[in-house]
């Protein structure tokens, strides 16, 4: 019985750890407001993006030089 709540709860937490992908659904008016996007709105929109993902670092990484 035991054994078997070992197993339950290595389970849960290797689900925990394994990385979800999203799909994503795009309508055809959405794709069309795309197409007509700038280049700079293009970028824009990438680099909110890229720091809406981004990992951060925990402070305690954080190093200052002093000279």
């Amino acid at each position: 019985m035991n054994k078997k709540k070992i197993t339950e709860a290595g389970n849960s937490e290797q689900r925990a750890t394994e990385k979800v992908k999203a799909v994503q659904y795009f309508s055809d008016e959405y794709l069309s407001y795309c197409s007509t996007l700038s280049v700079e709105q293009i970028l824009v929109f990438l680099e909110e993006f890229r720091l809406l993902h981004a990992e951060t670092t925990p402070p305690d990484k954080f190093t200052t030089q002093e000279n």
